[in-house]
Parts: C-alpha cells; sequence; structure tokens
C-alpha cells in the first residue's frame, strides 16, 4: 500500500508538489486522500485533469489512490503521465518501481529504481526500496551496498535494523550487532529488534546478554505471546546450566498457551508445544515431553510449511531420555517467527 517507508517519503514529496496549488478540487482531492477515501479523492483528480491535462500533481495523487485501491496498472499509468511531465524528478520511476515490488515483479522493480538512481544517485526511497527487493531475491550482498548508502542518508533505527539483519545473513555477526544496537538505542522497547538481537548473541554465545534481550522483550510485550515462548525455550535449553530455569520456563509457556487460546494461531500454538516439550523433558517429565512433542508434529502437519525434520529429532531426544541442550549453532528454524 502506498504511501511506503513509514509515509515519510511521499509525504515530503506531496507537500513539495502541492505548494501554491490552490485549485478546489485539489484541495477537496488532498483532503479524501489524507482521510484515505480514496475513490472520493479519484473524482476530484478526474476534475482537475479536465480543466488542466497537464497537471503532474494530479496524476501524481491519483496514482497513489489508484495503487490504494489495487488499480495498479492504472496507477501505472499515471506515474508515467506524471514521468512524461516531470523528467527531471526521479519519483516516476520510483512509484513505478514500488508498484512491481507490490506485485512480486522484482527485476522489473530494480530496473525502474535504477532509472530513478541514475537521476539522483541519493535519493532515499529508491535506494531503500532496492535494497528491500534485492534482500528479496537473495542478492544480500547488493542489497548492503545499497543499505551502506542508506544509513548515510538517513541514520535512523529502523534503517540499522534492515542492515543489521542483511549482514546476519551474511554472517558478517560482530557488524550486525553494532546496528541493532544502534536500532535498540532508537527504539528501546521493540519486540522484534530485542528478539533477533538475542538469537545473533546466542549465536556467538553471549548468552547472558542473549537473555538480557528476552527479559526485556518479554516485560514490554504488551499483549503479544511470542516472547512469552522465546523466554520459556531459552531457559529450557541453553548450554549455560546457570541460566537453565525449567519451572519459570514452565510457568511461561503455559502462559503463553492461556493467552493464545484467546487469539488463536495455529503455528504459534505449533511452536509453543516444541517449547513445552523442551521444558517437560528439562524437568524430567520425559513422558510429557513426549506427548507435547507428538501433538506439536501434529499441528506442524496441518501447516503448509513446518519443518518436521527439527520436531521428530527433538522428539527421539525424549524417548532417549535425554533434555534439549543446543549450542549455538542449534537453534530450531521451527520457533523463528
Amino acid at each position: 500500500m502506498l504511501p511506503s517507508l513509514k509515509g515519510t517519503c511521499v509525504a515530503a514529496l506531496t507537500a513539495v508538489l502541492l505548494c501554491g496549488c490552490g485549485e478546489l478540487s485539489m484541495a477537496a482531492g488532498i483532503t479524501d486522500y489524507n482521510a484515505k477515501n480514496y475513490r472520493e479523492a479519484i473524482v476530484h483528480f478526474n476534475n482537475v485533469l479536465r480543466q488542466n491535462p497537464d497537471s503532474s500533481k494530479a496524476y501524481l495523487l491519483r496514482g497513489h489512490c489508484l495503487a490504494n485501491i489495487g488499480e495498479r496498472q492504472k496507477a501505472a499509468a499515471d506515474y508515467r503521465q506524471f514521468l512524461r511531465l516531470e523528467p527531471a524528478l526521479p519519483d516516476g520511476y520510483y512509484f513505478l518501481g514500488f508498484l512491481h515490488s507490490e506485485m512480486g515483479e522484482m527485476d522489473k522493480a530494480i530496473e525502474q529504481y535504477k532509472q530513478a538512481l541514475e537521476i539522483n544517485p541519493e535519493y532515499f526511497p529508491a535506494v531503500y526500496e532496492r535494497s528491500s527487493a534485492l534482500r528479496s531475491l537473495g542478492r544480500d550482498d547488493e542489497a548492503l551496498k545499497d543499505l551502506d548508502l542508506a544509513v548515510q542518508l538517513k541514520p535512523e533505527g529502523w534503517v540499522y535494523h534492515m542492515r543489521a539483519d542483511t549482514l546476519v545473513k551474511l554472517q558478517r555477526v560482530e557488524e550486525s550487532l553494532k546496528d541493532y544496537d544502534k536500532a535498540i538505542a532508537a527504539t528501546p522497547n521493540d519486540l522484534e529488534l530485542r528478539t533477533e538481537r538475542a538469537h545473533v548473541l546466542y549465536r556467538r554465545a553471549d548468552y547472558a546478554a542473549a537473555l538480557a534481550d528476552l527479559e526485556a522483550a518479554v516485560e514490554n510485550r504488551g499483549e503479544v505471546v511470542y516472547p512469552l515462548n522465546y523466554l520459556a525455550w531459552f531457559l529450557a535449553t541453553v548450554p549455560q546450566a546457570s541460566l537453565r530455569n525449567g519451572k519459570r520456563a514452565k510457568v511461561l509457556i503455559d502462559w503463553a498457551l492461556e493467552q493464545e487460546r484467546v487469539r488463536p494461531d495455529k503455528d504459534f500454538r505449533r511452536a509453543a508445544f516444541d517449547t513445552k516439550a523442551a521444558v517437560l523433558a528439562e524437568l524430567g517429565d520425559f513422558q510429557g515431553a513426549i506427548a507435547a512433542q507428538e501433538h506439536s508434529i501434529r499441528l506442524a502437519q496441518q501447516l503448509p510449511v513446518a519443518n518436521l525434520d527439527e520436531h521428530k529429532a527433538h522428539l527421539a531426544s525424549y524417548k532417549a531420555g535425554k533434555p534439549l541442550v543446543l549450542g549455538p549453532d542449534q537453534q530450531p528454524t521451527t520457533l523463528i517467527k
């Protein structure tokens, strides 16, 4: 949906383009656009274009409205008209690229972003969105080059977050932690950031620091349940014996499952029963662990994507009377949501 990038880029662009525009239809269209009354806004922008067929502002905003109601081909036509009238601006190429991204046509999107950046190599929206398109294609090395520029242009927490995640995928763990630190400094209560950094810290065997992040996520979780699952899993499986706490882990996972019943989520329930099995094994209840793991497997079989091999490996451990002890490189993908 447009606007993108948390609304900042589109809002700024729109403010510049609308400066000095006093047509009544344009003003009414802008009011409806800001209120997300897109179909009503389109009527007003149609009126503007009947009076002035060369109004780049009306083409741009009508394109936004059309994109937001799913009329992407018509939106693309309006963006091309905007580009015809404003060839010196990179925005037309950018918005065309964004439409291709929304349709999953990443190669076409990248080409449009490239053309925008040929006009202005430091045009942040195209730099950032091209990095996202490249990441979706697994071209993380190329994406990182764009993200290096992105953090120079806009050194904000959410940009550092994207680069941190990319660095993790490239196995550059120490560098990723520096970016996670900057991102968390900007938004210290962000649950996603805290849990992601905890996974990275775990990978470098910094278990105490990982625990601190997971505790912070639980403390600030509000009504979100997944931090309870992460912390319970950690307390049941971490290799540092002094940090394991099966009793507290059981309280956490039972609490998580109770709250999940209010908002049912099969994938979360599957992961939570995987965790509950590990918790019961840590407490020495291997029969309970086997039953919980078998239930997790049944739930996994109902999902379109599930890693049954990990579930089955856990089950084999419990049948052998062994609790799970997972080192830095053994965190199961089944827990990552």
